[in-house]
């Protein structure tokens, strides 16, 4: 990590900081940061603002963080939507590996395989048998093309043997309420915001993208249990920094991260978004990004995904 001045970083913050969303408002990562941003702030005693730069999956918001001082007043809170870009985009206008600092992991997604109602299936089996039947006619939702619920669908469609037709959107926001009224069918989405969609009986789950069944949801299978054995998608929250971010303000920011992450308040929010904390080091988090690139290069290879 790059040198910085010794009184920058004792003095740090000394003025508010800027919490940098690559999603859009209303969304489930938009809710998680709205939560950590408060409880930084009280933290650190200044204003911690939150930023949506929403566009071309996470890319336009990562780009911009990538490109900002590495002082601690411009960070990043993405998902694995970062190791998904270089995969799904022939051009990503920096290195997942290289252009950021990792501060902290934050949580594990739970992911649903939610379907709009008018889908005449309410299992894996039941789907993949009406899509068979019918090529290409549901359509599913992502929050766009260089995103890790879109690459996830392909996989999915590429296992099952089926086809269904890409619909890009720029945030959950946006895509869910299409979901609910049937214009588009299918989409592997977070269930904090399918989740209430889902209770409300708007929205159907058919199975859930985790390795194992979630305690949080026991009762619903796993999609590999339900007929494509080994697939999953358990993408994660974190926090970064640009590239050369001190080691002082790191550790930091770490360290507040991970005490929030153990407050009741945090974690019974976490848990009514079917979040699971994951409190760790910077090296944890290097260590998923790392693990994540190699999973989702070697899934596209599996689904035969091409950088577009």
């Amino acid at each position: 990590m790059a040198a910085w001045p010794a009184a920058a970083q004792d003095g740090y913050p000394n003025r508010p900081i800027k919490l940098v969303v690559p999603y859009g408002a209303g969304g489930g990562t938009d809710q998680i940061a709205r939560l950590m941003a408060e409880k930084l702030q009280q933290r650190l005693g200044q204003p911690v603002v939150v930023d949506n730069k929403p566009g071309a999956g996470t890319v336009i918001g990562s780009e911009y963080v990538s490109k900002q001082p590495a002082d601690g007043y411009t960070l990043l809170l993405t998902t694995s939507g970062l190791t998904s870009a270089p995969v799904m985009m022939a051009k990503v206008p920096f290195d997942p590996v290289t252009s950021f600092t990792p501060i902290a992991p934050l949580a594990i997604m739970l992911i649903s395989l939610s379907a709009s109602n008018d889908v005449p299936a309410s299992t894996v089996p039941e789907l993949i048998a009406y899509m068979k039947a019918h090529p290409g006619k549901l359509n599913y939702a992502s929050y766009g093309v260089a995103t890790t619920n879109n690459l996830a669908m392909t996989l999915f469609n590429q296992r099952a043997g089926v086809q269904s037709t890409h619909v890009p959107y720029k945030a959950g926001a946006q895509a869910l309420p299409d979901l609910v009224s049937g214009q588009v069918q299918l989409m592997f989405d977070s269930m904090q915001t399918s989740g209430p969609l889902i209770k409300a009986g708007k929205l159907k789950t058919l199975a859930l993208a985790t390795s194992a069944r979630s305690p949080l949801m026991p009762e619903v299978p796993t999609v590999a249990e339900a007929g494509l054995p080994g697939f999953a998608f358990e993408p994660w929250f974190g926090l970064f920094g640009p590239a050369g971010l001190p080691a002082p303000i790191v550790n930091r920011l770490n360290k507040e991260i991970n005490s929030a992450l153990k407050e009741p308040e945090v974690l019974q929010a976490m848990r009514i978004q079917y979040l699971t904390p994951t409190p760790g080091s910077a090296d944890k988090m290097r260590e998923l990004v790392r693990k994540d690139l190699a999973y989702w290069a070697a899934a596209a290879k599996v689904a035969g995904v091409q950088p577009e």
